[in-house]
């Protein structure tokens, strides 16, 4: 399903293997990578002192489960917008056509 869907939108067929190889290269490397950055950065943003004394309050009031502060699901989000325009400047910088001399 999805990798037809990539197939059929590809912007030039003849350069199938090069796009869809280059796609597959971003979402392995996201993937083992992403998980391992965001866990840090929630535990080390959002899961302080202060934190765990929310929890503690949440708990004893009967919440659930205790859970993260904004400031970690904050700065999520600012990696995930650095790391989007860095490879967004990486791509851009690939050259699709050969130049002729």
């Amino acid at each position: 399903g999805d990798q037809a869907l990539s197939y059929a939108l590809l912007p030039n067929p003849d350069e199938a293997s090069r796009l869809l190889g280059l796609t597959s290269i971003c979402a392995a490397v996201g993937a083992a990578s992403g998980g391992a950055m965001t866990g840090g950065l929630l535990r080390f943003f959002g899961g302080g002192k202060d934190q765990q004394l929310e929890s503690a309050a949440a708990l004893a009031a009967g919440s659930s489960a205790p859970g993260y502060g904004t400031m970690g699901y904050v700065a999520i989000f600012s990696l995930a917008c650095a790391l989007s325009g860095a490879t967004t400047c990486v791509l851009r910088s690939i050259r699709t056509h050969p130049q002729a001399r």
